[in-house]
């Protein structure tokens, strides 16, 4: 009975959220850039992701040599401990969010780059982006308690208790709290930082002129987004985590193509990685 309480409670905020969106006109999106006859336009967004990922994988290559993780193979298995991982990944994004933030500021400036609305500072950038995860949360909790009911009506059992299997390290593992302390900054700040560039702010743009339309660009750097963050969900948490994941990726690229600025869609993921890792030490 609980359940179907909180789930009737989280579909009317998701509905009362969603359609009062509709009727502000928050998903009449503005149309892609209009583009020149060269390529350019297309092509300086796609070459900065090329150089972005070459760059950000010699970065996290560079955390698990200096950590000590072994490069994994077909013959080799890696289990690299909480402390190894929280090395890595502060190696990893001490170098990667100066990477991110100078091949965006370069793109800003850019003749072919992305102009931000002048009428949105980076301050009012960040309210809007946190105000816009306040919009969004019930509807993500609201898909992400469906997918758990489907997904026991399907296999019978319901999903992990945390679908993240690093969130779930970071709740029980044995690491030193300073190292522990380290990982959850860099899922809460570093990750939001690199991944709305990336996916976002690069990718998104680049594909929005590419495909001529706002909803297929937000669409296909959605599918990816979703697809780069597999590795790190159990398989038996899939339908709950991928659902709540689509959600997430839709809401993120509705607010960089609204507010022009990477700073919203930074906000509201760095907020709801903040929401879902202090959930995390409340239900465990």
């Amino acid at each position: 009975m609980g359940d179907v309480l909180l789930l009737a409670v989280l579909v009317g905020l998701a509905v009362a959220s969603i359609t009062w969106q509709v009727r502000a006109g928050w998903f009449r999106l503005p149309g892609p850039d209009a583009l020149p006859k060269s390529a350019r336009p297309v092509l300086v967004p796609v070459g900065m992701v090329a150089s972005m990922l070459l760059m950000g994988g010699f970065a996290a290559s560079l955390g698990q040599m200096v950590a000590g993780i072994p490069t994994p193979s077909a013959f080799v298995q890696t289990s690299p401990t909480l402390t190894q991982q929280a090395q890595a990944a502060a190696i990893t994004y001490a170098l990667s969010i100066p990477l991110a933030l100078g091949l965006w500021v370069s793109f800003c400036r850019n003749p072919a780059g992305i102009k931000p609305a002048p009428v949105l500072s980076t301050r009012r950038a960040v309210v809007l982006g946190l105000l816009t995860l306040l919009l969004w949360l019930p509807v993500v909790w609201a898909v992400g308690v469906l997918g758990q009911q489907v997904q026991i009506f399907i296999q019978g059992q319901g999903p992990p208790l945390l679908a993240h299997e690093l969130l779930a390290q970071i709740v029980h593992g044995d690491a030193p709290l300073a190292w522990r302390l380290t990982l959850i900054l860099a899922v809460v700040i570093g990750a939001p930082i690199v991944e709305e560039v990336l996916f976002r702010g690069l990718l998104q743009t680049g594909l929005c002129r590419a495909l001529g339309s706002t909803w297929l660009g937000i669409g296909v750097s959605g599918v990816l987004f979703v697809l780069m963050h597999a590795g790190a969900i159990p398989r038996d948490g899939w339908i709950t985590a991928g659902a709540t994941l689509v959600v997430l990726t839709l809401s993120l690229g509705m607010t960089f193509a609204r507010t022009r600025s990477i700073a919203a869609p930074i906000a509201l993921h760095a907020g709801f990685n903040a929401v879902s890792t202090a959930g995390a030490f409340l239900i465990t």
